[in-house]
């Protein structure tokens, strides 16, 4: 983001690499008044103004609003990984990463003093989160030395 001057990727976990709600949104605001004109061409009406507009300006205000979504969902999942102990042991840092198709799935990472936990965490309304269910990724004790 700031090179030339500074190389050091800034990212924000919110979204999957590519995501296909996001592009299921585009090519809907691509497709649709296409799909509009070849209908009132069949009809005769006649076209007033640039087309592809309203569609445009829809798609990304919904855009924007699935952002939204789903960093709150972001900042939740995260609060809700930190406020936990893992056998234990309280998270020295931890992280959050969306999946592609679930809107309410995500998994993370946990690192604590002695382990690394990969966890799943379903954030639909009225499910409940259970740090017990995790496994190691890596138990060592090589996280304090290093």
């Amino acid at each position: 983001m700031f090179w030339p001057f500074n190389t050091h990727r800034i990212a924000a976990d919110w979204l999957a690499s590519v995501d296909p709600w996001i592009v299921t949104l585009l090519i809907a605001a691509l497709v649709l008044p296409e799909l509009s004109r070849l209908v009132s061409d069949e009809i005769g009406a006649k076209h007033k103004g640039p087309r592809g507009r309203v569609s445009a300006i829809l798609s990304l205000i919904l855009v924007i609003l699935y952002i939204g979504a789903r960093a709150n969902l972001h900042a939740n999942v995260v609060a809700a990984i930190q406020s936990r102990s893992y056998r234990g042991e309280s998270p020295l840092r931890c992280s959050a990463y969306a999946e592609a198709v679930s809107l309410f799935t995500w998994h993370a990472i946990v690192e604590t003093e002695r382990a690394l936990q990969e966890l799943t965490i379903d954030t639909t309304p009225g499910a409940s989160f259970d740090p017990e269910k995790w496994h190691d990724v890596v138990q060592t004790g090589a996280f304090a030395n290093s």
